[in-house]
């Protein structure tokens, strides 16, 4: 049995592809069926030419032997096939892996790279954060004297929080349009190392800015909430 791929590449169409021969190590072979395309290897490998055969003398080739079975009751079930291949082959022994690690195995860099990215994310996170707490504790103590005489004047809380959060949400939007096309170059170039991948969505981009905005929001609100709610006879004589 052949994929499409393979077929294509010979010219033929599936249909014409039954019965043709091919020749292998066992000499010429019939085609009995034809397979869609899967990945047999990893990802960042395209589809290649790939044949699904039984030897006539699978002594000399197999050398994996293939079993599904469930995973309710493996133990029960590895132990099976391990008397029954002691049985028959007494001289080798048993060797087993599990499909799914050797899956796993193949995209390991990707997995730790998801880590690390990760641990990077919430650090970079935390650090900004607590810069930017300095940074509104800063700039709430400078500007103490004028959030009082605005105070005096009747400017509500919120209007305080406004005016303190305005200078930091124009740098927060200066700093995503830069980020962003920076970011969609890396990742479309990651994204490429595969043969089938997915595109980068661009609401993904939106959703980190909001995501920012958010957390910048929520620390300068809080710290100009504190400022506003200072008694103005107290600002107004600070020093």
């Amino acid at each position: 049995m052949i994929n499409e791929t393979m077929v294509s590449d010979l010219g033929w169409t599936n249909e014409e592809a039954i019965g043709k021969k091919i020749i292998s190590r066992d000499g010429d072979e019939s085609v009995i069926g034809v397979y869609k395309d899967f990945h047999a290897m990893s990802l960042h490998r395209p589809v290649n030419k790939f044949i699904l055969d039984m030897p006539r003398r699978p002594v000399f080739a197999s050398r994996v032997i293939s079993i599904r079975f469930s995973s309710n009751n493996y133990k029960e079930v590895l132990k099976h096939i391990e008397n029954t291949w002691t049985e028959f082959v007494p001289t080798r022994p048993f060797e087993y892996q599990f499909f799914d690690q050797q899956l796993d195995e193949l995209y390991i860099d990707e997995l730790r790279f998801g880590r690390f990215s990760l641990m990077l994310t919430i650090l970079a996170i935390i650090i900004a954060s607590m810069g930017l707490v300095g940074l509104t504790s800063f700039l709430a103590e400078q500007r103490t004297k004028e959030i009082g005489i605005r105070r005096a004047l009747g400017s509500s809380s919120w209007a305080i929080i406004k005016l303190m959060a305005k200078e930091f949400l124009i740098l927060l939007l200066v700093a995503n349009l830069i980020s962003w096309p920076i970011t969609y170059y890396f990742t479309n170039n990651w994204l490429e190392s595969y043969a089938k991948h997915i595109s980068t969505n661009w609401w993904l981009f939106i959703m980190s800015g909001i995501l920012t905005m958010f957390i910048a929001m929520t620390i300068i609100a809080y710290r100009a909430y504190k400022t506003a709610l200072l008694n103005p006879a107290q600002t107004l004589r600070y020093e």
